[in-house]
């Protein structure tokens, strides 16, 4: 049993560790979007995961990639996944503060799944109250 604050690897999990970040995921990693779309065109998995079940998509939410998300969400990756964190790239996107990434993934069918709770229990809502409600991404989860 885990001590707190220890984490244990078995050893399988430590020998795959170095560089083997998903293809997808290490291309927008790098905001590199001609790799991310030469690994779309040949086929790769649109909503692969890395070791915390974060997708490419997360990533490009994170880092302010616009144009990299709209071309993952263009081709079909999930704009309301879910991590291991509870986190989708909607709350991301909020909690980094990205007005542009939270306007894309509001722009889709299901929305981004704003209600969703991540595991500290807040929403992307809740994020964004704590900018203030004349804050573009208030703005933008309450029309």
């Amino acid at each position: 049993m885990p001590v707190a604050g220890l984490h244990v690897m078995p050893l399988s999990k430590v020998l795959q560790r170095p560089g083997k970040d998903p293809a997808l995921i290490a291309a927008v990693l790098r905001d590199d979007a001609d790799a991310v779309r030469r690994l779309i065109a040949s086929g790769a998995k649109l909503d692969e995961v890395d070791d915390g079940r974060n997708t490419a998509l997360t990533f490009a939410a994170r880092d302010r990639q616009t144009q990299i998300a709209r071309l993952l969400i263009k081709v079909g990756a999930d704009p309301g996944w879910v991590d291991s964190e509870g986190v989708t790239p909607l709350i991301l996107a909020s909690f980094k503060n990205h007005p542009k990434i939270v306007a894309l993934l509001l722009a889709q069918k299901e929305r981004g799944r704003p209600a969703l709770k991540d595991k500290w229990g807040r929403t992307a809502m809740e994020y964004a109250k704590r900018r203030g409600k004349d804050g573009a991404i208030y703005q933008l989860l309450t029309k």
